[in-house]
């Protein structure tokens, strides 16, 4: 399967992306808790395999990577991890308002679990 976008409200989940312009490989390397992910080639092979697939939770205005979302076609079981501590304040958005990378994760997993209903 390709990647695709899900819009999660105030979160979309994309693709990993490690380019010249635009790296999620640092943090990457943050995730809390780990995952087996550790650049964005590991989650497109994931993804052309069946096997892993995975998104980058972003804040809608900004591309920052607050956490890992992934799925597991052949089990149904949808992991989050927060790219950092849980608790852990993002407030780049003064429209919006703080959040934390927990909340971003937890929007992530329940994004793909109404994406894919059975897991």
């Amino acid at each position: 399967m390709e990647p695709f976008d899900i819009n999660a409200g105030r979160f979309y989940l994309r693709a990993l992306h490690e380019q010249s312009f635009f790296d999620d490989s640092a943090t990457l390397a943050a995730l809390t808790p780990p995952t087996s992910i550790h650049h964005a080639e590991e989650a497109e092979s994931g993804w052309m395999e069946d096997r892993l697939y995975s998104w980058a939770v972003c804040e809608q205005t900004s591309p920052d990577l607050l956490a890992l979302v992934t799925y597991r076609p052949d089990t149904g079981e949808v992991g989050a991890h927060a790219a950092g501590a849980p608790e852990k304040v993002w407030d780049q958005n003064r429209d919006l308002g703080p959040i934390t990378l927990g909340q971003a994760a937890e929007a992530g997993r329940a994004a793909v679990s109404s994406t894919f209903p059975s897991s």
